[in-house]
């Protein structure tokens, strides 16, 4: 192989890694992302509803 030949591979695999790389990091932030919602509105509707009612005891 001449130079010219493997400055071009070697081009080319940086970018193929560099995509690669950021796919994964936007697939995980959005999974993430999506995660962390889901667990808070699970969260939110297991709980039960809770009522304040104040009483005017002091007459």
């Amino acid at each position: 192989m001449q130079p010219s030949e493997v400055n071009q591979f070697l081009i080319t695999l940086t970018i193929v890694v560099a995509s690669i790389a950021f796919l994964l990091i936007l697939y995980s932030y959005c999974h993430y992302k999506c995660g962390f919602c889901r667990r808070k509105h699970k969260r939110a509707a297991d709980l039960p509803e809770v009522r304040i009612t104040m009483h005017n005891d002091a007459k």
